[in-house]
């Protein structure tokens, strides 16, 4: 379909250059969806990690929805940048439910006295040697060591 031909185009500084014809042809009919691609990149939510695929596809289009309702705001002559933005939404959906989030169902235990595993220092110590092993092996918590005694 295309040749080896250069085109001459201006740049956004209004400077004249030459391109291939394929580079000036695909410029010029490129679609939304690379526009949307790039827009996407910078301020995804989505991981790579994720295990779930219904996890990244949810994630994926609440990208996309910030993503139009930013191109939406900036068509109607909004000033504010991309980041501003995300940051508004975040804390504007943050304000309006965080008043009527539920109590939680299950409340942790209320210990009368905090035993020591959970007030003590704890401090790695060797195992002593026995008369099976000459030498001290692996590390063990020095609180744990005086409840194992304890108990």
């Amino acid at each position: 379909m295309h040749d080896d031909s250069m085109v001459k185009v201006k740049s956004r500084r209004g400077k004249e250059m030459y391109k291939p014809k394929e580079v000036a042809d695909y410029n010029a009919n490129m679609g939304g969806v690379d526009l949307s691609d790039n827009l996407l990149v910078h301020f995804s939510t989505t991981r790579n990690r994720l295990k779930k695929y219904y996890k990244k596809v949810f994630r994926h289009l609440l990208d996309m929805s910030v993503v139009n309702c930013y191109v939406t705001y900036r068509a109607l002559g909004g000033k504010v940048v991309r980041r501003e933005f995300i940051l508004r939404i975040s804390e504007t959906l943050i304000m309006k439910y965080a008043e009527e989030r539920p109590v939680p169902l299950r409340r942790p235990p209320r210990l009368a006295a905090k035993p020591s595993r959970l007030i003590g220092r704890h401090f790695p110590e060797n195992c002593p040697p026995t008369y099976k092993k000459e030498e001290a092996t692996k590390d063990l918590c020095s609180v744990s060591e005086e409840q194992h005694k304890k108990g």
